[in-house]
């Protein structure tokens, strides 16, 4: 069960990194330039790939906890 608690909190992690960035870049597209970025869907292209991962590991702790329960 320890192992799966490490994707738990790295999905977490990943998942709060994600909302940052994609709050940095609702900032950026109202603001015009956030952080010396002009172009503010950079943030966006970035949160994916925390956000997939984020959905990974939630899917593996959660898949790791249902099969260690039977």
């Amino acid at each position: 069960m320890i192992r799966y608690q490490i994707f738990k909190y790295a999905g977490l992690a990943a998942g709060a990194l994600a909302a940052l960035l994609i709050l940095a870049g609702i900032i950026g597209f109202f603001s015009g330039v956030f952080l010396n970025v002009n172009n503010f869907f950079n943030y966006f292209w970035f949160a994916n790939t925390f956000l997939f991962f984020a959905i990974f590991c939630m899917l593996v702790f959660i898949g790791g906890k249902n099969k260690e329960e039977k």
